[in-house]
């Protein structure tokens, strides 16, 4: 159609369908690199978890094994195993399992990563170990894992707070 002035109106229309179908192409582009992300990701966690990686030594009185505690529920690395809040203690959770093999053996115990909002989960596997282990007597630690320490771990340096704290226990 041809307005009064000369001008085709229609032109414009083949730039659209150009610039929706690109769009399109880059929407679906975008999803593929995100799902190869998200399975490269829980891959390399898969990947990780060899035995020994996750544990604190204490200088040959001990060690902890490490499980990581969000808001949603924890984590635990050395088994490549999350569970939510729901599941902590339940009868076929992999905590469990987990924890009595840890406090069956002398001068082990878990220690709690805890990264922001991760109190409550602590506080329900906490409980889970005292229901479950109600005849030993149980020790956990625990460690706040906010984005200054973590920051810290990829760089290889101790925040001036926990340097402080160690020099004063020395």
């Amino acid at each position: 159609m041809i307005d009064p002035g000369g001008i085709d109106q229609n032109d414009d229309m083949p730039m659209i369908e150009i610039f929706g179908g690109l769009f399109a192409v880059l929407l679906v582009l975008f999803v593929i690199i995100t799902l190869l992300s998200s399975y490269q990701e829980t891959t390399r966690l898969d990947d990780s978890a060899e035995p020994g990686e996750f544990t604190v030594g204490f200088q040959g009185e001990g060690e902890g094994h490490v499980v990581i505690s969000s808001p949603n529920g924890i984590f635990i690395p050395s088994l490549g195993k999350r569970l939510d809040k729901k599941s902590i203690c339940a009868k076929n959770s992999a905590f469990i399992p987990f924890s009595k093999d840890i406090y069956l053996n002398q001068k082990q115990q878990i220690i709690f990563a805890i990264v922001s909002g991760g109190v409550s989960s602590m506080a329900i596997a906490r409980d889970c170990l005292r229901q479950v282990l109600y005849k030993k007597q149980l020790t956990i630690g625990w460690i706040i894992a906010d984005d200054e320490l973590l920051k810290s771990m990829s760089l290889n340096q101790l925040p001036d707070y926990i340097k402080h704290a160690v020099d004063e226990k020395k």
